[in-house]
């Protein structure tokens, strides 16, 4: 077991072995941003920025993080949830407004464009958050988990069933479930904090 796993393991006070995924009553906006700076973590990189929220909350918890903040900001035929391109052309410059203060790097790419530019090993974290279908999902958490180090944090956002599956075509659950059970990764953990929950396990 290695040193961040033991850490966040007696921090939250969490007996082994038990049933997965651990549920924990944290918070990706406070307790999950101020974990990657107890850790150590001080290079990351988030995947699907919006508006570059969150992508804040993250620098601000953590001076001096350098993180990479990866959204493609365009309209294309496997994204049914935002079909405006004036739209997200605003959410791409609001997020660079956001984050100058920061020294982010803002990349306007498709997810799997951005990975390849990442060497093995080279991330402390990965925060995913974009496109919530079934093989998206499964593409980002297989490519970018091979970017995080040992010891480092995979982990994502909306760990939950859509009150809309038309719409919003979450599939999250479904892929997080079989990745994690086809690689028999064991501890992982499910904020529970936050009306949409995130996902997290330490890479060994």
């Amino acid at each position: 077991m290695n040193n961040s796993l033991t850490y966040v393991l007696e921090k939250f006070n969490v007996p082994l072995p038990q049933a997965l995924p651990i549920r924990l009553s944290l918070s990706r906006h406070t307790d999950l941003v101020r974990l990657w700076a107890e850790l150590g973590y001080n290079r990351g990189a988030e995947i699907g920025v919006d508006r570059g929220r969150y992508s804040e909350q993250i620098c601000q918890a953590n001076p001096g993080v350098q993180l990479y903040c990866v959204d493609s900001w365009v309209v294309y035929g496997g994204y049914i949830e935002m079909r405006l391109q004036d739209r997200l052309n605003s959410n791409m410059r609001a997020t660079v407004r956001r984050l100058k203060p920061f020294g982010c790097v803002v990349k306007q790419a498709f997810s799997m464009d951005a990975v390849k530019e990442f060497a093995d090993g080279s991330l402390d974290f990965v925060y995913i958050d974009g496109n919530h279908t079934y093989e998206y999902v499964v593409q980002d958490i297989a490519e970018w988990a091979r970017k995080v180090r040992s010891g480092g944090m995979v982990s994502g956002h909306d760990y939950m069933r859509p009150r809309d599956p038309v719409k919003s075509p979450y599939h999250v659950i479904e892929a997080v479930d079989g990745y994690t059970t086809s690689y028999k990764i064991s501890p992982w953990f499910v904020l529970q904090g936050d009306r949409c929950p995130s996902w997290m396990w330490v890479k060994e």
